[in-house]
């Protein structure tokens, strides 16, 4: 009985080295005979994969890396080593704080260019406060966020954890000439404070 029907579904009953299987198709008999037609033409050629083996294979894959495992263990490792002490702790910071809380539970093969892209929008319509005024997040930020996540990506497959990187030309933001903002009453307090004595004639 190759083909036979159970419970308004169609079934598929055949043997591949001495083992038999049985497989659900659907609920249209033709889809069912045509599939069974197809396993035994690829059993003929010596190109069919069963299901068993299939599974083992599957099995045998290492675990997907999340974005936070990677950049929390190996890429946090190799920015240590090639990057300034600053511009690391810089970068772990900005993956911390911003990256991470979006992308870091997904696997790498996970993240597709879409979602880089509304990542990138929505940050520029967020706001952040300095002292008592708030200000919008700028181009150049979101730029560098988008080069530290670039970096991350492009490390991955050149490990050999990710076949390709969708940030890949992806563009930056065409950024604005930044505006001098005065500081608060406080905040020239605060950098007073910070300031030699003997500079206080030049900056007062």
């Amino acid at each position: 009985m190759p083909v036979f029907r159970k419970h308004n579904n169609w079934w598929i009953d055949y043997y591949y080295l001495g083992r038999r299987y049985r497989q659900l198709i659907g609920t249209r008999k033709k889809d069912a005979e045509d599939t069974l037609s197809q396993i035994k033409a690829r059993i003929a050629i010596g190109t069919f994969v069963s299901p068993t083996e299939r599974k083992e294979v599957e099995e045998a894959k290492p675990a997907p890396i999340t974005f936070t495992d990677f950049a929390d263990t190996d890429f946090r490792a190799w920015s240590k080593e090639q990057h300034s002490e600053k511009s690391h702790i810089r970068l772990i910071s900005m993956i911390q704080c911003h990256l991470k809380p979006v992308f870091g539970k997904q696997s790498l093969s996970e993240i597709t260019r879409k979602q880089i892209e509304d990542y990138l929008i929505r940050r520029k319509q967020t706001r952040y406060k300095r002292g008592r005024k708030s200000f919008q997040t700028s181009e150049a930020t979101i730029n560098r966020e988008l080069s530290g996540l670039k970096v991350v990506l492009r490390k991955a497959v050149e490990w050999g954890l990710l076949e390709v990187s969708v940030a890949h030309g992806i563009p930056a933001f065409k950024e604005k000439n930044a505006v001098p903002q005065l500081l608060e009453k406080e905040e020239v307090a605060r950098f007073l404070e910070e300031v030699p004595p003997h500079f206080h004639a030049l900056v007062a």
